[in-house]
C-alpha cells in the first residue's frame, strides 16, 4: 500500500491466514481475526480518507483504525 500524504505507512500482506501487519515507521500494528476481522485471510486492503483501513477477507469485510507514528521533534 503506498504511503498517503507522506505518512510512511507500509503494509505487509501475504496469502496466509495470519492477517496484515502495518508498519508506521515505529511499530507494527496487526489486523487479524484476533483483532476483530471476520477472518485472517485478507485478500485486499483499502485506506479511506479518514485513515480507517477496510479489509476484504474470505469471510466478509472488516474495518480497522490505523495508528500513525507520533510526530518526531527536531
Amino acid at each position: 500500500m503506498p504511503p498517503e500524504n507522506g505518512t510512511g505507512m507500509n503494509a505487509s500482506q501475504r496469502n496466509t491466514e495470519a492477517g496484515v501487519s502495518v508498519y508506521n515507521g515505529n511499530t507494527f500494528q496487526n489486523f487479524n481475526s484476533a483483532s476483530g476481522l471476520p477472518s485472517g485471510a485478507v485478500r485486499s486492503v483499502f485506506e479511506a480518507s479518514d485513515g480507517k483501513l477496510w479489509f476484504a477477507t474470505d469471510k466478509g469485510v472488516g474495518a480497522g483504525v490505523y495508528v500513525p507514528a507520533p510526530e518526531k521533534e527536531n
